[in-house]
């Protein structure tokens, strides 16, 4: 038995796919990781301390398959999976459904939902509800389908461009004329013709998304974002291109795609990812995790290495709020998954339990102050 069974437990906790052995064997890690003080230590303390706990535990199983069951407080939980972020790079969550009453008022989702913008002005309001024919020009028809989003099918005399819009947390997938699709993350917009009627096929978007591309090699399929061109091949790739995103990121799952603008290209192999800003026109190559890509497909946050404010862009496209920081903050990497259909404040509450950062919530305004809520009393009070 291997180090490695604990984080192939730890993935199987997080799927919930554990068994309740299993899960008995990780919450008992974590207790008594938090009990000799781990998450208080430096990073080399902590690396030694929890290497010689995962030993102790694996000799423990070898010889003690029942392991016995620990109770935990909520709160005492909540700050070893929140440390666990910050600390091992291994994500957990434990989310508590039996809030307090008096609990503060919670910042939910935004909703599923989108806004279609046709030819001729008009604008089309879709949600998970929206089912039928939601307009019709000639031979071609726009359905709205039950978990299938918008699907264009027949042929449009003259092509016209639409736009589909996801507003802060909506997410909606097209099925394009071609049959290619796309799923829109939240706050993003993709234009795009209601035939593809010229030797190319040509969309445009602002925000992320994630293609799936039928392959046509008489007629190549573009996609144009802040400045960057990405040539398809018959792929599926994802593209993050949000206006307060620095850098483009193009990340090819399968198939070949060729990135860049008319200074220079690039081609990716899939699990390739290129991120380039369009004014320095230069692309860096990288092999992210395409878990950490595409865990908003899957209706998660994924943090693999992600600072406070790359954390809180995300939060604020998901639920609709605005951030405001209130000095420097931490420089921390965090790490961890946490399910998108959470409320923004368990969300909170986890990376608060870091002691890197507290927030202050007033209305739809997140305001970031750096360091543990009580610290900031402290000072505030002397």
């Amino acid at each position: 038995m291997t180090s490695s069974y604990i984080r192939d437990l730890i993935k199987k906790y997080n799927n919930r796919q554990a068994t309740d052995e299993e899960k008995l064997i990780v919450e008992q890690w974590y207790a008594r990781l938090n009990e000799t003080g781990a998450f208080h230590m430096d990073a080399s303390q902590q690396e030694l301390r929890m290497n010689r706990m995962e030993q102790e535990l694996l000799a423990k199983i070898a010889v003690e398959p029942q392991v016995r069951r620990m109770l935990f407080n909520y709160k005492k939980v909540i700050a070893i999976a929140a440390s666990l972020l910050l600390v091992c790079g291994i994500g957990i969550y434990f989310i508590n459904t039996n809030t307090d009453a008096g609990a503060k008022k919670n910042i939910s989702q935004a909703g599923n939902k989108a806004v279609l913008t046709l030819g001729n002005g008009k604008t089309i309001v879709l949600d998970s509800n929206t089912a039928g024919v939601v307009a019709q020009s000639g031979n071609m028809v726009i359905n709205a389908k039950l978990n299938a989003g918008l699907v264009y099918s027949g042929e449009a005399v003259v092509a016209e461009m639409n736009s589909l819009s996801t507003p802060k947390g909506g997410m909606y997938k097209v099925v394009l004329p071609d049959g290619s699709t796309v799923m829109l993350n939240s706050s993003s917009t993709l234009t795009f013709p209601t035939a593809f009627k010229n030797d190319n096929r040509t969309v445009k978007l602002s925000g992320e998304g994630y293609f799936e591309i039928v392959k046509n090699p008489e007629q190549p399929f573009y996609v144009e974002a802040k400045g960057v061109n990405i040539r398809v091949y018959g792929t599926g790739f994802n593209v993050m291109a949000y206006p307060d995103e620095q850098y483009v990121k193009t990340t090819l799952v399968h198939g070949s795609v060729r990135v860049g603008n008319e200074s220079v290209m690039s081609m990716l192999v899939p699990g390739q990812q290129a991120v380039m800003d369009a004014k320095d026109s230069k692309i860096q190559i990288n092999r992210p995790s395409l878990e950490e890509v595409l865990a908003w497909k899957n209706w998660e946050f994924r943090f693999e290495g992600a600072d406070i404010t790359a954390i809180l862009r995300q939060i604020s496209r998901w639920y609709d709020v605005d951030v405001i920081y209130k000095g420097a903050v931490s420089d921390h990497q965090f790490y961890g998954v946490i399910p998108k259909k959470s409320n923004a404040n368990e969300l909170l509450e986890v990376l608060e339990e870091t002691k890197q950062v507290h927030f202050e919530i007033e209305g739809r305004k997140i305001i970031v102050v750096n360091g543990p809520r009580e610290n900031n009393k402290q000072n505030a009070n002397k």
